[in-house]
């Protein structure tokens, strides 16, 4: 049986949790960000 992940199967892989990465370090800073900060990304209008 071979188990070994293929190399396309590695790239999607970091890929995605690249990706999720990025989400939860944004979602951090605008918990931790000032209000005057976040204005300047023009999501404080939700």
């Amino acid at each position: 049986m071979n188990t070994e992940i293929s190399k396309t199967r590695k790239i999607v892989g970091w890929v995605i949790a690249g990706l999720l990465t990025a989400l939860y370090l944004f979602s951090a800073y605008g918990k931790f960000a000032s209000p005057e900060q976040m204005n300047g990304l023009k999501l404080t209008d939700w």
